[in-house]
């Protein structure tokens, strides 16, 4: 007898192919246990070696092959006929093959010709009825062959359909409706889909597919569905109600809320079958999850919104687990570790003594939650903890001390447990403790030791280092001490240094780098050496130097190259990508200037025309949203008002204006910024709307909602307390004057806003000046520190907002002449006691101190004034020229100009009190103002006289400055003293003064392009300080009081407060000019534009100079902008959690975006703002 083990050398015995023995193999390999399926496979095996060995090759000495006997016991399964099959190429119903007699007698002995459909399914992927998976053209015949009388094929025949995606494609394939419709399908479709259980099974899929809620909503089924999910199942007499599956919690609390069921109490309307189905999703447990996410509950301390009605069910003691819901809704949240801890004075650690006055429940909740130990990563994001008392940030002591405590087996405080240091945490500790990464642990204790090295801080220190220190790897060691070079330079056990472990440097970095080493991008990599390489690349410096370029050298791309180098100009346009992209569209979005500099460039006019924009300029056209940056743009150069002017914009462009934007729908109207007071005015008064009372001929949604959503029902309060000079309370000033729209206006302006806490006008009108608040005392019969009089609600509230206590004596002093300390002037006896009386929200002082210490003030603070030379104009008294009626005609003005200076010409200002503050407005007068050339026949914006001013803001103490507001141009910018904003000397403001048009500035300037016409435009007027003037050391006239000045009594007496000082036309002054404003916006005109970076500004450009409030950056044409407390700034409006470079670069830390505002934003009647954030 032959052995049955292969020969050692592994090849066929003698006598028999190696096709016998491939068949061998393959039958072998899908064999089962020796006593079974494995001797059928060596069955087949021997059988098919006697079928196919040769007769000329048997041995002599052995007896010719015999055919062995199967064992009765074992079948051919489908994979054995499977393989019998393709060994011997038969073709199932139609031919044999190369199949001997006794292969066929086996095959049809083990029902191969039906087995093979089994097979055929499994190894190819058919799907009966529906695919034939990766069947060849003749098996898919063979496949579709009948096999018995009832003419069934491999469809039928090769088992049910198991999975579900099977039962769920013939459904979808026939349109079957189980129990409803067959669709298309055939009997013998039906047939097996029943079979297979998918009239039953199909309610899971759908019930998945179309979010379905047993018993509660169909979602989204389609309505033809419905009846085949509601039909009732012969062999389980359910619905799919009841077989698509438990109910999740959410769902549960569906259906508790649809039948009104009440846990451990009511049924509600639920029947029999609903009950069910809430019994078997143990409903009574899952609604508790559901309820806490719904209504914010915090087991044990908080109900959140959940209605009383369901906290009895709440608190319903769940059989057999013994818990209500406060154990069953989940675990304590790490926040809720937190208060768990502080409500019942829990001490993490304590034992059973630690407990605080938490019941056994909360106990086990706490434990099972491990709230001692999440508790800890918890406080050290939310408290800004750095761990081993490094900062405590804003933890209270008990917090502290919880921290502090041991816990755990191993005894651990949240030290250890509050997780790994990031190089921040790392830096503290190795500053705290001198720790020298490669050299000397300092005094770190074991357990520091312990955090230092789990979390990496030799590694992690470098970049902690590299922010800190201003370093830039492998080019600038910033201000890293020398004691420190070593650490940075030693290798650790990664085979780095810290030039290679120090992160990616940014654009700031890279442009360092590329300087440097004189890299050009894109064609050398100049003197860098390998690891400067490695940082170069591992930054993407190729294409982060772009941003650095455009920044540092002033290019607007596309446009110009500013001062970029000439040899660097090449790498500018060097293609980075495989669409050939270069600076110009990797450099970063543009901002609404240079988005105006593209569409000059390329005559681009939005949902008109590109046109000569190539696709790049179109790509970072709209990359950059320059379709609605444009709008800001067009609004700022050409004084666009929306929905009310053009201004100066071309007729060209102006449909582009009115262009819908795709996405938002909106014209320029709504995109180009915020409405103001002003603008708001402009609308109102245009279109005749009155809030409250009538739209007038505002139409269009758009207009409408811009109005709505800028707050113009508020804003225009404002507008119309200026225009139509109203006293809140008191007078309606000109809308006094008849007519049907002046009536409207009065009854707009006492309409209830209700949006802005159902106020009126009278309070939303902005703070309330001294003379305000002087005639509301009069009207309300108010006497400070004695009674309110009839003064009730809003009236009463604005008058404490406005400390008219405090205004109300520069009111008396100019209104009855008191001259404190001199004479009581007109002032009633009655009122007397008040203006004698110590306010509190004035340090104590009365009125005397109030007065007399402003006129103190101006004088102390009064303004330097710096000129560019002597040819210019200079300030004058105002009374010299108003006597020689140069305001009412025409005065030869050369004579006025070119009279020497008077360092005794009067300076005129007025005080106000605004909250902590006090702002005084000093106003300057010249004479006139010269042509930009005078070598031109055009009169270049001369006219006869100019009042110019300047507003100084002092701080709460009085003792230093703290703003300035320069006005120029009629307009104005504010800058600040908390950011180093404006000269001083001797603690006075400097002013430098315009050459031409006498604007007020706080910078000096040169000539730029050395013509006269420049010193015309916003920022070009010529500034310099050849001459200086300091303003305390003259007459200061104070225009709120008595005055031999025959013009100050002449305004007062004027209509409307106004003289036109230009020979009786253009130039006006008013009074109401004269006080500081406690209202006042920090800037007017646009914020950011290429021409006022030049130091020139062809267009209103205030914002541009102005400075954003503490604390707040500045985000050129978007404003002003800040990132939350305990995040990075990363560039532009992005900010990171964090405190070093390297959270910006990392792409899992938490990201948002910061908070915004304009430029324009209300002046704080505080210090916190101006002096400190």
């Amino acid at each position: 007898m032959r052995s049955s083990k292969p020969p050692a050398s592994g090849k066929p015995p003698r006598g028999v192919t190696s096709s016998e023995t491939n068949l061998s193999m393959a039958l072998r390999s899908s064999a089962g246990p020796p006593g079974g399926r494995g001797v059928l496979l060596l069955f087949l095996a021997m059988l098919a070696a006697c079928a196919l060995a040769p007769t000329s090759a048997h041995v002599p000495s052995e007896p010719p092959c015999s055919r062995p006997s199967p064992p009765p016991e074992v079948i051919l399964d489908a994979t054995g006929c499977g393989k019998l099959v393709e060994s011997y190429g038969i073709r199932p119903g139609m031919s044999w093959g190369t199949a001997s007699s006794t292969v066929k007698a086996q095959y049809n002995a083990y029902s191969c010709f039906t087995k093979i459909c089994s097979y055929w399914r499994a190894k190819y992927g058919a799907v009966p009825f529906l695919t034939y998976g990766m069947l060849n053209p003749d098996q898919r015949s063979l496949w579709d062959l009948p096999r018995n009388a009832a003419n069934q094929t491999c469809n039928e025949l090769s088992g049910p359909l198991t999975l579900w995606y099977e039962c769920s494609a013939v459904q979808e394939r026939y349109g079957i409706l189980p129990l409803v419709s067959s669709g298309s399908a055939t009997p013998n479709v039906m047939a097996l889909f029943s079979s297979s259980g998918c009239d039953t099974s199909i309610c899971t899929i759908w019930r998945q597919r179309y979010g379905v809620t047993p018993y509660v909503s169909y979602g989204r089924m389609p309505a033809n569905y419905r009846a085949s999910w509601d039909a009732v199942r012969t062999s389980t007499n359910k619905t799919c109600n009841d077989l698509s599956g438990l109910l999740d919690s959410s769902e549960c609390g569906a259906l508790v809320e649809t039948y009104g069921i009440v846990p451990g109490s009511s049924w509600g309307s639920a029947g029999a079958n609903v009950q069910g189905l809430y019994a078997a999703s143990f409903c009574d447990r899952s609604v508790c999850a559901y309820w806490r996410t719904k209504y914010s509950v915090v087991p044990f301390l908080y109900w959140g919104t959940l209605p009383k009605s369901q906290q009895g069910a709440w608190e319903f003691v769940r059989q057999p687990s013994g818990k209500a819901c406060n154990e069953l809704s989940g675990p304590f949240t790490p926040d809720q570790c937190d208060a768990a801890m502080s409500r019942f004075g829990s001490t993490p650690g304590g034992g059973a003594g630690g407990w605080g006055s938490a019941p056994a429940a909360v106990q086990r909740l706490y434990t099972a939650s491990d709230c001692d130990t999440v508790v800890c990563p918890y406080w050290r994001e939310a408290y800004g903890i750095v761990p081993f008392g490094l900062d405590w940030g804003t933890a209270d002591a008990a917090t502290r001390d919880r921290w502090s405590r041991p816990r755990t087996a191993a005894k651990k405080t949240c030290d250890l447990l509050s997780g790994p240091l990031d190089p921040s945490g790392c830096g503290a500790l190795v500053d705290a403790y001198n720790v020298v990464p490669g050299s000397s642990y300092g005094s770190l204790t074991s357990p520091m030791r312990q955090l230092y090295d789990s979390s990496d801080c030799d590694s992690l220190i470098c970049q902690y280092w590299t922010a800190k220190h201003h370093m830039v790897p492998t080019v600038s060691w910033g201000s890293l001490p020398a004691s420190l070079k070593p650490a940075w330079s030693w290798v650790r056990a990664s085979g780095r240094n810290c030039d290679a472990m120090s992160g990616p440097v940014d654009a700031t970095g890279c442009g360092q780098l590329v300087a440097a080493f004189n890299i050009t991008p894109g064609y050398g990599m100049g003197s860098a050496g390998p690891a400067s390489i490695k940082v170069y690349k591992e930054s993407d410096c190729l294409n982060r130097v772009c941003e650095y370029w455009r920044t540092q050298y002033g290019v607007v791309p596309f446009v110009s190259f500013g001062t970029l180098p000439t040899y660097l100009r090449p790498s500018w346009d060097y293609s980075r990508n495989a669409i050939g992209q270069n600076c110009n569209e990797l450099s970063g979005p543009l901002g609404a200037s240079e988005c105006g500099a593209l569409q000059e460039a390329f005559g681009i006019v939005p949902g008109s025309t590109w046109g000569s924009a190539p696709k790049s300029v179109q790509r970072v056209w709209g990359s950059s949203n320059c379709d609605q940056q444009i709008c800001t743009y067009w609004r700022s150069k050409y004084g666009v008002v929306p929905f009310v002017t053009y201004g100066s914009l071309p007729p060209s462009l102006q449909p582009g204006w009115n262009h819908l934007r795709a996405g938002s729908n909106l014209t320029c109207n709504t995109l180009s910024g915020p409405l103001d007071a002003a603008a708001c005015g402009a609308v109102s008064d245009l279109y005749d709307v009155f809030p409250g009372v009538s739209w007038g001929r505002l139409d269009g949604a758009e207009a409408r909602a811009a109005w709505t959503a800028n707050g113009c029902n508020s804003h225009l309060c404002s507008h119309w307390a200026a225009k139509y000079e109203i006293k809140p309370w008191v007078s309606y000033g000109r809308l006094n004057e008849a007519g049907s729209v002046n009536a409207a206006r009065r009854r707009s302006w006492d309409w209830p806003r209700v949006d802005n806490g159902n106020r009126t006008c009278n309070s939303l009108a902005g703070l309330l000046d001294s003379d305000s608040c002087g005639k509301l005392t009069e009207y309300f019969g108010v006497q400070p520190g004695f009674t309110w009089g009839s003064i009730t609600g809003e009236a009463r509230e604005m008058y404490v907002a406005s400390t008219c206590d405090v205004n109300v004596c520069e009111y008396w002093r100019y209104k009855y002449g008191v001259v404190p300390g001199v004479t009581w002037g007109r002032l009633p006896e009655s009122l007397k006691p008040s203006w004698n009386l110590a306010r509190v929200e004035a340090d104590n002082t009365t009125c005397n101190e109030l007065v007399s210490g402003n006129t103190a003030l101006v004088q102390r603070f009064a303004p330097v004034l710096r000129f560019y030379g002597s040819d210019q104009g200079f300030p004058m008294t105002a009374e010299t020229y108003y006597t020689a009626g140069c305001t009412t005609k025409d005065c030869h003005m050369g004579d006025w100009l070119n009279r020497p200076r008077d360092t005794k010409a009067h300076v005129y200002y007025a005080v106000s009190t605004c909250g902590e503050q006090v702002r005084i407005k000093f106003h300057f007068f010249y004479a006139w103002q010269a042509p930009c050339n005078p070598n031109t026949p055009l009169p270049q914006a001369t006219h006869q006289s100019d009042w110019e001013a300047v507003t100084v803001i002092l701080d709460r103490d009085r003792r230093r400055v703290s703003a300035v507001q320069f006005e120029q141009h009629g307009g104005w910018y504010t800058r600040l003293a908390g950011k180093g904003g404006f000269e001083t000397s001797g603690g006075r403001p400097v002013v430098y003064v315009g050459f031409q048009a006498h604007g007020a500035y706080h910078s000096a300037q040169a000539p730029v392009t050395g013509l006269e016409e420049e010193r015309c435009s916003y920022y070009g007027d010529w500034r310099g300080s050849s001459l200086s003037w300091d303003t305390g050391s003259t007459v200061l006239v104070d225009l709120m009081a008595p005055s031999p000045e025959t013009w100050i009594q002449a305004m007062r007496n004027a209509p409307n407060g106004e003289i036109l000082w230009g020979a009786g036309k253009r130039i006006s002054f008013r009074t109401d000019q004269w006080q500081p404003k406690c209202d006042a916006r920090a800037c007017t005109g646009h914020g950011y534009d290429i021409t006022a970076l030049l130091n020139i500004g062809v267009t209103e450009a205030g914002c541009a100079r102005s400075q954003c409030p503490m604390g707040w950056k500045d985000a050129k044409v978007l404003g002003c902008y800040r990132c939350p407390k305990g995040y990075i700034d990363c560039g532009p409006l992005m900010c990171a959690k964090g405190s070093s470079r390297w959270n910006c670069a990392n792409p899992f830390n938490k990201r948002k975006q910061p908070s915004t505002m304009g430029y324009a934003y209300m002046l704080p009647a505080s210090d916190q703002g101006l002096l400190y954030d």
